[in-house]
């Protein structure tokens, strides 16, 4: 398994609508294992380009914080909005 350099988490941090996967505002979930989180397979599909990005280092230059982007569920009547936070690790 490869190691990266940061780790990168995301919380629900809004949903207008009910979600078809039973996701709630406040659910936290941690990208940096090799396993996909028990998100939404679609979702999870749309925002993995940037997972990847923020988990190798990688930058987004439109951004104004480079370790933090929102992300919305392509389920536009019962939109989720998820917000992506990078974390550098230690090195050990």
């Amino acid at each position: 398994m490869a190691e990266y350099e940061y780790r990168v988490t995301g919380r629900v941090s809004r949903i207008k609508g009910t979600c078809s996967a039973g996701h709630k505002e406040g659910d936290e979930f941690d990208f940096s294992s090799s396993l996909a989180p028990p998100l939404c397979a679609g979702f999870f599909h749309d925002i993995w380009p940037w997972v990847q990005i923020f988990r190798s280092g990688g930058s987004l230059p439109y951004l104004k914080d480079p370790d933090f982007l929102v992300l919305q569920c392509p389920d536009f009547q019962n939109c989720l909005r998820i917000e992506l936070r990078r974390i550098k690790q230690a090195q050990g």
